[in-house]
């Protein structure tokens, strides 16, 4: 919950920069809990909602991966 406020908060920074580190540090969570989720499908501990769970965290590790190569490639 904590990263969701910090990532709704951060959305009207002007300052690039501090755009990228609160994207590189939700990529780097949603990332984990990706390799997690398959974890716990494969091993069978959660049930078939548990691709569900997969599937929301990769989309969104996937938004902001996007996010971070747009703003590189609009750096430059």
């Amino acid at each position: 919950m904590g990263l969701s406020v910090i990532t709704w908060l951060a959305r009207d920074f002007k300052v690039l920069k501090f755009q990228r580190m609160i994207a590189q540090g939700n990529l780097i969570t949603l990332g984990i809990l990706t390799i997690i989720d398959i974890d716990g499908i494969y091993s069978g501990i959660v049930n078939e909602w548990g691709w569900v769970i997969f599937f929301a965290d990769f989309i969104l590790a996937a938004g902001f991966l996007i996010f971070l190569f747009k703003t590189t490639a609009h750096d430059t």
